[in-house]
């Protein structure tokens, strides 16, 4: 584990850095019509990056009990966040419960939808679950930096943006899930979200690149 020292410099760092970005947000508007606090979706790769804009909303972050997770619940508080610990393999199902409870309280939460270990960009079901069981709708998220880094040696090829540089970001439209928790809805929607998400990329890249 890392000594507390460590994670408190560490954390206290990503936060400046992460702080510098200059921002570029698309789609924004959407935020401001939601009648009910979304939950956002977002690849692994892209937290760092997409953690610079800040919602109108109280936003809940489910980060995993590793090491690594421990200094990014030390860095997403600094940012304002809340955080939920739990991931898929430990913890997770009690994280979501909580992740549902505070949304239904009208709180918002953001989810990396194919965290905390893959497969990259293969969308799990605990986000339409969470949609579903507490009714709200989902907005997705998707980010690009200039300059544009990605670690290939992590799982996700993880986005690393150097400090003041400047972060596209954009949001979806609202999407409403609708039905009972069952097989066939996750299904259902697991792959609208995936979909939506790499789209949503490759529109955002497209701007960052003409600009």
């Amino acid at each position: 584990m890392y000594s507390d020292i460590f994670l408190s410099l560490a954390s206290g760092l990503l936060y400046r850095i992460i702080k510098s970005y200059r921002l570029v947000v698309f789609g924004d508007e959407y935020l401001i019509n939601c009648k009910r606090p979304p939950v956002f979706a977002l690849f692994h790769a892209f937290q760092m990056i997409a953690a610079a804009y800040r919602t109108p909303f109280k936003t809940n972050i489910l980060v995993s009990h590793s090491r690594d997770g421990e200094l990014a619940a030390r860095t997403l508080e600094r940012l304002g966040f809340g955080v939920v610990r739990g991931s898929s393999s430990r913890g997770g199902k009690e994280g979501l419960s909580e992740l549902i409870e505070r949304v239904k309280k009208g709180e918002s939460a953001a989810i990396t939808v194919d965290g905390p270990k893959g497969p990259r960009e293969a969308v799990k079901s605990g986000i339409v679950r969470l949609a579903l069981i507490a009714d709200v709708p989902v907005v997705c998220v998707s980010a690009i930096s200039k300059p544009f880094y990605r670690l290939k040696s992590s799982w996700d090829n993880f986005v690393v943006a150097p400090p003041f540089s400047k972060v596209y970001i954009q949001f979806s439209e609202p999407v409403s899930l609708e039905g009972e928790v069952t097989y066939e809805n996750i299904a259902r929607y697991k792959v609208l979200i995936e979909e939506r998400l790499k789209r949503l990329f490759e529109e955002v890249k497209m701007v960052a690149s003409n600009s």
